[in-house]
């Protein structure tokens, strides 16, 4: 007797994990490394202004992140190299990292910018975060938590949004003349909800990164899915950012919409469409609609904004091609109606490191998250996050870029059916 046995050479990435499980320590402690800051990642914010710190000149909440997440991709990455890397995943890392010393290395000489690591951390930190948060959200033993948790955070930080718009508005925490962060009596509501993250761009793309997982985490009972999802939208809505309040309307519409909705959804739509034609018969509405969603505002000089980079790119070019251009030049650029360079995460990657530096970012990122054929969901997902970079300077935002992460993984998993374990046999034959 014979027996053939073909295997799936496409080793899962996830079965480097193995490895970890001969030390409980060692994996009970990433873990919850990784529970415990993606629950207080919000909260780091508003801690700094309760109790400021610094450690070697810089805020310590902005670092405690990055150091933890450092340390747990440590302790991984012998797992990460076991795990078959095609050529551009790891060539494409290695060339990325290499790059970020030489750039860094060359703007000291050339245009004498202070060497500041943590300012620059963006382009290699996305990637630390990448790769341990994946090892965590791919295994069933800590994947449920990590869902769990990051519901949970994001639940809390929605409904203390909501709460602070209605019953304490007027309490806002905004920067006094030093720069610093103090505490204020307004006479208005502010522009929008910030909730525990200060800003209200970050604070709604939170949010919304909470709205992929729940329409992803089938196991829990629609009708609290639905509770959660409408709490989560209300909220982004307060906050008054348009680009996630579009995105969130989307999400929860789709909770809706998707055709495996439970026998509950007919009767939480009707109870929204019904609240909407009372909003409508009474003239109330929780916020008002033109002001929080802005339509009558432009776009905040976006086109300027892209234009003015590329001038000041073309200024250092060929300078620019590979190591971007000097600070005080991308500071100092200005437009005659008084524009100056945001709200262009690519743009700020270009003159931060060059269009080398952007390439090598774009091809990293595609290789190393990436994985076809995608889901509708997480196709829409990797969608959010590339407008997202293109319209704001949100490679900057630590707390999202860590939430977006978290939710890329656990949805990208629970879509694709994806489970840790052993080599799946594809076919077995026997012949006699």
């Amino acid at each position: 007797m014979v027996y053939s046995l073909c295997y799936d050479q496409k080793m899962d990435h996830a079965l480097a994990w193995m490895h970890l499980r001969r030390s409980s320590v060692m994996r009970s402690a990433v873990i919850l490394a990784v529970l415990a800051l993606t629950w207080m990642y919000q909260l780091l914010p508003s801690l700094h202004f309760f109790a400021p710190l610094q450690l070697f000149g810089k805020n310590v909440y902005t670092v405690i992140p990055a150091v933890t997440m450092i340390t747990v991709f440590v302790l991984i990455l012998p797992a990460i190299w076991r795990t078959p890397l095609t050529p551009v995943q790891a060539g494409g890392f290695i060339a990325l990292l290499l790059m970020w010393l030489l750039v860094l290395g060359s703007r000291f000489a050339i245009f004498g910018d202070t060497i500041d690591v943590l300012r620059e951390r963006y382009l290699l930190l996305f990637f630390v975060y990448s790769a341990g948060l994946r090892y965590i959200a791919v295994d069933p033993t800590s994947r449920t938590a990590l869902a769990n948790v990051l519901i949970g955070a994001l639940c809390f930080q929605a409904i203390f949004g909501i709460l602070h718009t209605h019953l304490f508005p007027f309490i806002q925490v905004e920067p006094d003349s030093s720069g610093d962060l103090g505490v204020t009596v307004a006479q208005d509501e502010g522009s929008g909800e910030t909730g525990t993250l200060l800003v209200r761009s970050t604070f709604a793309d939170v949010v919304v990164c909470g709205q992929f997982v729940l329409l992803a985490e089938r196991r829990l009972p629609f009708t609290l899915r639905a509770a959660m999802m409408a709490v989560m939208f209300y909220a982004v809505g307060l906050s008054g950012a348009r680009y996630p309040q579009v995105w969130s309307a989307l999400l929860t519409a789709g909770l809706f919409i998707n055709r495996k909705m439970d026998r509950a959804a007919p009767v939480a739509l009707a109870v929204i469409v019904l609240a909407g034609m009372g909003m409508m018969l009474t003239g109330w509405t929780p916020f008002e609609l033109q002001s929080e969603l802005r339509f009558d505002q432009d776009s905040g000089g976006r086109g300027e904004k892209l234009g003015l980079v590329t001038e000041v790119l073309s200024t250092y070019w060929p300078l620019s091609a590979f190591i971007g251009v000097p600070q005080s030049a991308a500071l100092s650029a200005i437009t005659a109606s008084g524009v100056v360079i945001s709200d262009d995460s690519y743009g700020e990657i270009a003159m931060d490191f060059g269009l080398t530096g952007l390439l090598l970012f774009m091809t990293c990122l595609l290789a190393w998250m990436v994985r076809w054929p995608l889901s509708i969901l997480s196709t829409l997902m990797l969608l959010y996050f590339l407008s997202n970079l293109a319209i704001t300077n949100s490679i900057l935002w630590d707390p999202w870029l860590f939430y977006f992460l978290v939710a890329w993984w656990l949805v990208y998993t629970a879509t694709r059916g994806f489970r840790l374990g052993t080599p799946k046999t594809q076919t077995a034959t026997t012949s006699q």
